[in-house]
């Protein structure tokens, strides 16, 4: 079985590989991580297209700043803290992000929220995928995965379909 090689590869006990495997929020974000970016980037996400994204993202008629506001707020927040941003973006740099942070909560306008979302859920992905939150870590992080696989289905809902 999967969870049994798992144990052993990671050299965990057995009821710590259960857990993580019923913390479904992980694979969660697998599968909206996968969608996201097929349909909002054409299966390439590159921090250029952003902004292009974020902004058409929000000229959607169903676009509400209340669908967002919870996971903007949460990560406007965490990320004022040094550490957590350092954590977040490893050796990547980005001026709109970095100004987005130094304004007030109330001050971002929707294409800036929404693009300050669209970089943070990339920034989990590359840390999930690339080693920076390896798996013993991934609960540590519940709540912010699961606000970036809340990001994503807002944003697969107000993508176009082609």
């Amino acid at each position: 079985m999967f969870e049994e090689w798992l144990a052993g590869y990671l050299k965990w006990e057995k009821p710590k590989v259960a857990e993580l495997m019923r913390n479904k929020t992980v694979f969660y974000f697998l599968i909206s991580w996968s969608l996201f970016e097929e349909r909002l980037f054409g299966k390439n996400a590159q921090k250029n297209i952003f902004k292009r994204v974020a902004e058409d993202l929000v000229k959607n008629e169903n676009f509400s700043r209340e669908k967002i506001n919870e996971a903007a707020k949460h990560f406007h927040e965490r990320y004022q803290d040094k550490h957590f941003k350092k954590n977040l973006m490893h050796r990547d740099k980005d001026e709109d992000f970095d100004s987005i942070l130094t304004k007030g909560f109330q001050e971002i306008i929707p294409w800036e929220a929404m693009y300050f979302l669209i970089y943070v859920v990339y920034r989990y992905r590359n840390n999930i995928f690339h080693g920076n939150k390896g798996t013993d870590s991934w609960d540590n992080y519940r709540l912010e995965i699961y606000y970036c696989v809340e990001v994503m289905k807002t944003s697969l809902e107000l993508a176009p379909r082609a």
